[in-house]
């Protein structure tokens, strides 16, 4: 008879500082350059997958000329955003990918079990179903209503619940490898089947190709598939010397915290030689310290040498902030070095992801319901609160706040007013003195060999690079001067540079040390800050919770959220100018993120809800109409006359429809973002697990 399954206990990010690596950091930043590889290698598998998929169903539905159109068209380019033809032309591709999606899961109903067709059609109706109530299906609710269904059940459904039943069974989470090969056992593969292997078989070869160690690469792969859930394609990022390395956890039994503590390391037969933990060590606590614990901890980055008893773990060893510690007998189920920089220097920190019984939610709140207003206003006032019975509450931006961020703003503005000088300094070098013939050579195309095969890069001469300095933008012509210096150092070192060019070099030396300090200045500054507002707001959610029982929140994605022009252009620039300093310093949706956190924690609902129409209709009287952009709280009903206040206003519409008085609006469908749309045209939804669905 199978085991019942254990409900898993909560889990807790424990977060330590660390000082710069004293042993294997030089392996440390290979795994980390090999980390941030791999993410691109899975992003560029994931697009050839979707284009590769794009064209099995348009063959399959014989639109294959619709889809080709499509992408002649989206691969078209307007340097300059204010051409007349730009917004026509994107009007055009969204129709025609309109077509496109509507061709395509027509051949898809057409190619797909009644059960599984029928599966698809019915998440649509209880989405629909759960967005005229204000909520939102996660993923998990949706598969439990539908699994509910009979009719919605297929043979290859049933054959995956079999799966994870016998799985959890045995005590271990399902494996998504093994459920393909129980499927292709049973003969029960889907349609695109063979274009996920071929993605599958691309992933494995990168990183083998990038030697990625099992602890790194799980980070990134979770990563990339968190990233790839949203309706945006990924960026593929720049090398930066910032991100993860993780340690080779197992992710079905975890490692004990004791097993980390009770550890015997022989430094006498090297770093890779020890007696206990393979994975993660942390010594006895050592000198006390201020802010902790002064320690020592190891953790294991890659390994050499057989599996097994011959495997030699490769450690990267910390002087560690202990100041936290850790509960006996708790479980570690994920370890992991973030490495980021602050101004120009490098930070490091150790989490562990710590699962135990002992963290279980003890809800600890007030009674009733709240609805909160996040928002910005030139009055001072960022959220502000409106219980049941009537009562408001607002919460206000700090003059501490506002003191730091207005500093590190004008260090921000030394730092650009510097680098416009130096690029004017050097614009009129080149053009008095002329270029080093150095400084010539270099513009062309190069082939470079990667994972997947030979690519043309293009490559830019130290002159191209200056002369390219005058139409750079400011937020980045600092680390463009930065770049051009760095080529300039290596050519003198090699004495291809000419007397008269000293002067010059000497004044880009000096600016580039006074370009730190700035720079420092400002991260150093702005970082305080944001740690001192976060502070703020989770001491203000607390106080919440004190209060209520749940709270009310729009469920906006403040991500995809930009202001129109014909909003901005009824402000005065102070205006906007003061709306977004506040939204940098106090951003909605990290508001909203704490709020939640802090709500977890104790045991406090948060319900989003639909924002649209609650802001233009005065709720006391029922009239519509446009929402005053202004920045001001007040504002004078057309309808009543009434002047009333917006943000408890908006409050009043959440209330009404969490008690469903006010129906949701009708959804509009919103553009895809031309950024980050992906070179194939392809989109997200569906892909290689259209048929599993």
């Amino acid at each position: 008879m199978p085991r019942a399954r254990k409900e898993k206990s909560p889990t807790k990010i424990y977060t330590y500082g660390l000082l710069p690596p004293e042993h294997g950091g030089e392996d440390l930043m290979r795994m980390l350059r090999a980390g941030h590889n791999y993410r691109n290698a899975l992003l560029e598998v994931e697009r050839d997958r979707l284009a590769e998929t794009e064209d099995f169903w348009a063959k399959r539905g014989r639109y294959t000329e619709l889809v080709a159109r499509v992408r002649e068209l989206e691969a078209v380019r307007f340097p300059r955003k204010d051409d007349p033809r730009r917004q026509a032309h994107y009007d055009l591709i969204d129709d025609l990918r309109e077509k496109v999606r509507e061709k395509r899961e027509a051949t898809i109903q057409g190619s797909l079990p009644a059960e599984e067709g029928r599966r698809r059609l019915r998440s649509r109706e209880l989405k629909a179903e759960a967005k005229k109530r204000g909520e939102t299906l996660t993923k998990e609710q949706m598969t439990r209503l539908l699994d509910r269904e009979p009719g919605c059940v297929s043979v290859r459904r049933k054959a995956q619940l079999d799966y994870e039943a016998q799985s959890r069974a045995r005590g271990v989470e399902p494996s998504p490898k093994g459920m393909v090969a129980h499927l292709r056992a049973l003969g029960l593969n889907t349609i695109t089947q063979e274009i996920d292997d071929r993605a599958t078989q691309k992933a494995k070869k990168a990183r083998e190709h990038f030697k990625v160690y099992y602890g790194t690469y799980l980070l990134i792969e979770a990563q990339v598939e968190r990233a790839l859930e949203k309706t945006q394609f990924p960026r593929f990022k720049r090398w930066t010397g910032e991100g993860r390395v993780g340690a080779p956890v197992d992710t079905n039994f975890g490692l004990s915290v004791d097993s980390i503590h009770d550890c015997q390391f022989d430094s006498k037969h090297g770093w890779e030689e020890n007696r206990g933990n393979t994975v993660l060590q942390i010594d006895p606590v050592g000198v006390s310290c201020a802010k902790g614990f002064h320690t020592r901890a190891r953790v294991c980055v890659d390994s050499r040498g057989r599996s097994g008893s011959k495997r030699l773990s490769v450690w990267v060893d910390f002087r560690i902030n202990y100041h936290r510690e850790l509960p006996r007998g708790a479980k570690i189920c994920g370890a992991w070095i973030n490495i980021y920089t602050l101004g120009t220097r490098v930070k490091y920190e150790l989490q562990l992801q710590v699962q135990d019984d002992s963290f279980q939610v003890q809800p600890r709140h007030g009674t009733g319901v709240a609805a909160i207003n996040l928002g910005y206003r030139s009055s001072g006032r960022v959220a502000y609160v409106l219980s049941e019975d009537g009562k408001g509450r607002e919460l206000l931006v700090s003059p501490r706040i506002e003191a730091s961020i207005g500093r590190a703003d004008t260090s921000r503005s030394d730092r650009e007013n510097s680098a416009n000088r130096m690029c004017d300094m050097l614009l009129g070098w080149s053009s008095e003195l002329g270029f080093p013939e150095a400084f010539l050579v270099g513009d062309g195309e190069s082939k470079i060999d990667t994972w997947s095969g030979s690519v043309t890069r293009r490559s830019r001469s130290l002159s191209t690079r200056i002369s390219a300095l005058k139409d750079a933008r400011e937020e980045s012509l600092s680390n463009k001067l930065r770049g051009i210096l760095g080529t300039w150092a290596k050519l003198r070192q090699d004495k291809q540079t000419r007397p008269s060019d000293e002067a010059t070099y000497a004044a880009f030396v000096e600016w580039f040390h006074q370009d730190k300090i700035y720079q420092n200045n400002e991260a150093f500054t702005r970082s305080g800050a944001r740690n001192y507002r976060d502070q703020v707001v989770r001491d203000w959610a607390h106080e919440l919770c004190d209060r209520y029982e749940m709270l009310l929140v729009d469920g906006t994605d403040y991500a995809k959220l930009k202001m129109r022009p014909k909003d901005k252009s009824v402000m005065p620039i102070e205006n906007q100018t003061e709306i977004a300093h506040r939204r940098d310093n106090f951003a909605p949706g990290n508001l909203r993120s704490i709020i939640e956190e802090v709500a977890r924690a104790r045991g406090v609902t948060v319900d989003r809800h639909d924002p649209s129409g609650l802001t233009q209709r005065h709720h006391a009287c029922g009239w519509d109409e446009p929402w005053d952009a202004m920045p001001r709280i007040e504002h004078k009903c057309a309808g009543c006359g009434e002047t009333f206040d917006q943000d408890a206003n908006f409050c009043v519409g959440l209330f009404e429809r969490f008690r469903g008085i006010l129906p949701p609006a009708p959804a509009r469908s919103p553009r895809t973002s031309r950024k980050n749309r992906s070179s194939s045209g392809s989109e997200r939804a569906g892909g290689g697990q259209e048929a599993a669905e």
